[in-house]
């Protein structure tokens, strides 16, 4: 009788193991993981966050993708070849891009404002110059969208999933940028907000993320929101170390860049309209994800039914405003990823990254608002 039954129970063993494995390889083969990253242009040598990004790229191989959400070099951007600064931008993004040299999925690279030479009349340039860079370094396109045209640019991960990607500098940029004689697709914001309508419209029934380099809803010193320290030590927003006490001048300083803001913050005229006029595009389509930077900062937003991601945490943090209910924020290095199931449901974990923890932690795991 035993021998009879040992080998009926290695055959049944071995019939639920293999039906069990062939339904994790159709698992595996529905998934697709994007990761978000964004300013993350002041690494270091060996740079923690982007060796823990890099693991998690490895592993996911060519069924995902990874975007740099723009701030890929601080502080100006790339300078021309024969610039005193040309050596640390080229190493800054160089560490940058060794990770996703020989990645088997999609790599997307778009610009912030710092890469526009932080708004300088000189930013296009720059623009073009680190656009090259990249190109030459990879062996490959995977900067967009091109020639410091603002988009969209409409890219299909997979046949339920599309990327569409803005340069939102442009929107704000006050110096020369591509307009009415540039090669460009679009070249007014009519014509942007009219042909990423057409391109939403298009999606509908699939998965959208919209990638940006700026927030719509921003939580950090850039929507006004600062810290007890800024209020005291304002100093330390221009560089970490400067902690000479001036509680005076520091409790004006917020005042004075809400009254007298510069392109970079929520109250400048160009930023409202531009968090005007893409909130109310996005709001006629629910579940859409927005995945921004420019925050230094981990953020996730859910309003009027539009998931707002800020991953901005690749190499600075910058105090942000604590979240409520469903929502999260947390002023840590880290970055994003969005797992999309075969079933439909979509995502967000955040991942963070300490000298005391090198492997990382995930501290936020939420399914998403889709549609």
């Amino acid at each position: 009788m035993k021998i009879f039954l040992k080998p009926v129970y290695i055959f049944f063993v071995c019939l639920f193991l293999s039906f069990f494995s062939k339904g994790q390889d159709t698992l595996s083969a529905d998934l697709f993981r994007l990761y978000l990253i964004g300013d993350s242009g002041k690494p270091s040598e060996n740079d923690i966050i982007l060796n823990l990004l890099k693991k998690k790229l490895d592993k996911a191989g060519e069924n995902s993708a990874v975007i740099f959400l723009g701030d890929n070099i601080y502080p100006d951007g790339m300078p021309p070849e024969n610039h005193k600064g040309r050596h640390l931008a080229e190493e800054r993004l160089g560490i940058q891009l060794e990770i996703i040299k020989y990645y088997q999925g999609k790599s997307f690279i778009i610009p912030g404002n710092h890469d526009w030479k932080e708004g300088n009349k000189e930013g296009w340039t720059y623009i073009n110059e680190q656009e090259e860079f990249v190109k030459q370094y990879l062996k490959e396109d995977v900067f967009f969208p091109k020639s410091g045209c603002p988009g969209p640019v409409e890219i299909p991960l997979t046949d339920k999933v599309t990327l569409i990607i803005l340069d939102t500098q442009w929107f704000l940029h006050k110096g020369d940028k591509p307009g009415e004689e540039s090669n460009c697709r679009n070249k007014d914001i009519p014509a942007v907000l009219s042909d990423l309508e057409n391109m939403l419209k298009r999606n509908q029934g699939k998965k959208v993320v919209i990638a940006g380099h700026h927030p719509l809803f921003p939580k950090g010193a850039h929507g006004g929101y600062f810290s007890l320290k800024t209020h005291i030590f304002p100093l330390t927003d221009l560089e970490p170390f400067l902690y000479l006490p001036l509680p005076i001048v520091g409790s004006l300083y917020p005042l004075i860049r809400m009254l007298f803001p510069n392109t970079q913050d929520i109250f400048h005229p160009r930023y409202r309209h531009l968090k005007v006029d893409l909130s109310r595009i996005f709001k006629e389509h629910p579940g859409l994800i927005y995945a921004s930077g420019h925050d230094h900062s981990l953020q996730y937003t859910l309003e009027d039914s539009i998931n707002y991601i800020v991953s901005g945490a690749g190499s600075k943090t910058t105090h942000v405003k604590k979240a409520k209910g469903g929502n999260f924020s947390t002023a840590k290095k880290g970055f994003g990823e969005l797992v999309f199931l075969n079933e439909g449901r979509v995502l967000l974990n955040f991942f963070l990254v300490s000298p005391a923890n090198k492997e990382g932690e995930m501290v936020f795991s939420t399914s998403l608002i889709s549609n």
